[in-house]
């Protein structure tokens, strides 16, 4: 008789004490089943209620850390195209020129056409294209910095490897495009700044090229343009001149004939 009572004290204590041992696991951010083989009928059963909610817990966490996993990439990367966006190419940027870098360039790549496409032939053909200069861009360092627009940082050494590497890029990626059938209908423009003389981190060069690709975006003749401290002077001054005749125009003192 003690025996059986022995027996049935310890199929009702032994899986009591593994599941605070598993919940106590839980509370550690372990996922940890419990063994109710030599439970009774109604412990079994708690035994088993238990270990499918941990099983259930556990499947949960692993499903939200792939969605984290799916957030963080999206964070920094551009959906269409996998290369980095403009947030995850200023960590990586900004990391490099902690190091030993000591030259670079960084070239902000305008896409024009893309509208013409986009109208001609619909919406897909022009984000295509896109896809595949993004593949083109096979460079350590690229991204996808506005709908049309990408970026690429390019470690070089003296002034002739800068104009070397410069003049190589601007020759494949205009063969690229004509060999894709959009050469009639599509060009691009490169705006340039030089690492470190230009800018010392990510925000510094992307101000520059910015600023250097609103003065060249629309020209017909010129195709690339490396950034100098005039051009800063004489945005400014087209800003100031803008806004004169717009107060002129406001004040009458400027009358237009169409």
């Amino acid at each position: 008789v003690l025996h059986l009572i022995n027996t049935y004290v310890q199929s009702i204590s032994q899986p009591i004490t593994q599941l605070l041992g598993g919940i106590e696991a839980l509370e550690a951010g372990r996922y940890q089943a419990v063994d109710g083989q030599k439970s009774d009928k109604e412990m079994g059963s708690l035994v088993d209620g238990y270990n499918k909610m941990i099983g259930s817990l556990e499947e949960n966490a692993k499903n939200l850390d792939r969605k984290n996993e799916e957030i963080t990439y999206l964070a920094y990367h551009d959906e269409m195209t996998g290369l980095a966006n403009v947030y995850g190419m200023k960590n990586q940027i900004d990391q490099l020129t902690k190091s030993q870098i000591r030259s670079a360039a960084f070239v902000l790549i305008s896409i024009r056409g893309l509208k013409t496409i986009n109208a001609l032939m619909g919406f897909a053909k022009g984000n295509q294209l896109l896809k595949e200069i993004g593949q083109f861009l096979l460079f350590n360092y690229d991204a996808r910095a506005s709908s049309n627009e990408f970026a690429i940082f390019i470690e070089i050494g003296n002034d002739d490897a800068f104009n070397a590497s410069i003049e190589s890029l601007k020759k494949a990626l205009s063969a690229f495009i004509k060999s894709k059938g959009y050469g009639i209908t599509t060009d691009f423009r490169l705006a340039i700044a030089r690492y470190p003389d230009h800018g010392d981190d990510f925000e510094g060069l992307f101000e520059k090229t910015t600023l250097v690709m609103n003065l060249i975006k629309d020209s017909p003749e010129i195709y690339s343009q490396v950034y100098h401290d005039r051009m800063k002077r004489d945005m400014s001054q087209k800003i100031k001149l803008m806004q004169s005749l717009a107060q002129a125009l406001q004040n009458g003192e400027i009358i237009p004939y169409y």
